[in-house]
């Protein structure tokens, strides 16, 4: 799994951020832990992880960056906080998730205040929705994951991209 130029770059930027502040990367995930995560995942969910998420989760297991939360491959404390400042685990965050009738048929990657970031059981499409009625907020879909975890780190890492860039 190899991570493409835009993503590593969009990586490159948070660590950057992040160094700038005085706070680090979450450490990466293990090869064991993200094969572990996919079994799990199979069997809860009867689907199959991104691999764009899986190589970023090789890279930074998960993160929190400018109202921006990607799920790890389990939840942890953010590196450089003492307490009470965590990164949610893909699978617990998606258990509270499924307690939303209109996710059953969803897994969600990533969240902000504003949107959710989730992959089709039914269709395998990637999507964003704003928070509140979910079948009824769609902003947009794809099949392309690539462009999907792109998005979620520009959200993360550029003050001035907006959702509705995507759009255009």
């Amino acid at each position: 799994m190899e991570i493409c130029n835009e993503i590593s770059n969009l990586l490159g930027i948070m660590r950057k951020r992040k160094q700038d502040r005085q706070r680090y990367m979450q450490y990466p995930a293990t090869r064991e832990e993200t094969d572990e995560l996919c079994r799990t995942t199979k069997k809860r969910y009867d689907m199959e992880l991104s691999s764009v998420y899986r190589s970023i989760l090789l890279t930074t297991n998960g993160f929190r960056e400018n109202g921006v939360v990607l799920y790890g491959t389990e939840t942890r404390l953010l590196e450089g906080y003492k307490e009470d400042m965590y990164v949610e685990g893909f699978l617990e965050a998606n258990e509270e998730w499924k307690h939303n009738i209109d996710l059953a048929n969803h897994i969600v990657y990533a969240e902000s205040d504003t949107y959710l970031f989730a992959q089709s059981s039914r269709t395998g499409l990637f999507s964003c929705h704003t928070r509140g009625d979910f079948e009824e907020s769609l902003l947009w879909e794809t099949p392309n994951d690539t462009f999907f975890f792109e998005t979620i780190l520009k959200l993360s890492v550029d003050d001035d991209f907006y959702i509705q860039d995507v759009l255009k």
